[in-house]
């Protein structure tokens, strides 16, 4: 009986254990959804927001470009620039 209560109380100290390091492993530094940001001209047609979090030091901006030949695109836009501020401005009203 003594060396199932062991057994089992080295199981549960194990789980534990897993369970405390795993945040701290999965956890990686600069893992953003833009790497890189730039400066959006033309016609935008929708856009996200994601907040700063754990993997992601900074807020990020992505906008949906609609080009001359009516096709879109996604791009990384830049949220120091004035069209970035001005987007995230209305975001959070």
């Amino acid at each position: 009986a003594m060396a199932l209560q062991v057994s089992v109380l080295l199981r549960y100290y194990a789980n534990l254990t897993a369970t405390i390091h795993f945040p701290v492993a999965a956890f990686t530094p600069g893992r953003c959804a833009c790497p890189r940001t730039q400066a959006v001209k033309g016609r935008l047609s929708d856009f996200q927001v994601f907040p700063q979090r754990a993997t992601c030091d900074r807020e990020e901006l992505v906008v949906t470009r609609i080009n001359p030949d009516n096709s879109t695109q996604l791009l990384c836009m830049s949220t120091e620039g004035v069209r970035g501020k001005r987007i995230l401005s209305c975001w959070e009203r």
